[in-house]
């Protein structure tokens, strides 16, 4: 015998009552924690850079990084940062890299860092103008529980000079 329509609990109406059921803890789930908040690491390019002699490209970074990553006994962040620069020149191409160790001592405020990028002597020189710009962090935790990594570009700057 089938029951009163009313008393009847078919299988979509189970579903719907189970989906109900589960979605306040869902909810606390995708709550943003305040320690998901913030980010560990955030590097970010300058818009501009300048062109010194032709083969030294200067750009600045801001990076901004939690202080649990402080070194105690240095006051450092233990990491590494890496820049790029290539711009188009002639019918070559200009580019550059350079890299820093123990780069920076994180506050949690952005820090703004002057990175000096030396042209390969195998390409073209640097020349003021349009270049693309690439940024690569990294910060391991004193006790190495964590490790982040962040990046920004390809990007174009401006390079003065």
């Amino acid at each position: 015998m089938k029951q009163p329509i009313e008393g009847r609990v078919t299988m979509r109406s189970g579903r719907r009552i189970a989906a109900i059921a589960l979605l306040p803890s869902l909810m606390i789930l995708a709550a943003p924690s305040t320690a998901w908040a913030q980010t560990p690491l955030n590097v970010e390019l300058g818009a501009s850079g300048t062109v010194s002699a032709r083969v030294l490209v200067t750009v600045s970074v801001s990076v901004t990084c939690d202080p649990s990553f402080n070194n105690p006994a240095t006051g450092v962040a233990e990491g590494d940062l890496s820049v790029e620069v290539e711009q188009g020149s002639g019918r070559g191409i200009a580019f550059g890299s350079a890299g820093r160790s123990r780069f920076v001592t994180c506050t949690g405020a952005p820090v703004v860092l002057n990175v000096g990028v030396t042209a390969d002597p195998s390409g073209a020189p640097f020349h003021g103008g349009q270049a693309v710009a690439r940024v690569f962090a990294s910060v391991v935790a004193p006790d190495f529980s964590r490790f982040e990594t962040d990046n920004d570009g390809p990007e174009v700057i401006k390079l003065r000079g």
